[in-house]
């Protein structure tokens, strides 16, 4: 929690956005986590 990663985005639905940190490791990010705007740490 509070780490900042890279990642690409595999597939939008309509609850949020599966997210490839890397090669076999992949996650939701639930849209209430999501912004719009772009944003760099």
């Amino acid at each position: 929690i509070g780490s900042l990663v890279e990642g690409k985005v595999t597939h939008l639905t309509n609850f949020g956005a599966f997210v490839r940190l890397e090669e076999g490791l992949e996650g939701l990010i639930h849209i209430s986590d999501l912004s719009w705007n772009r944003r760099t740490g």
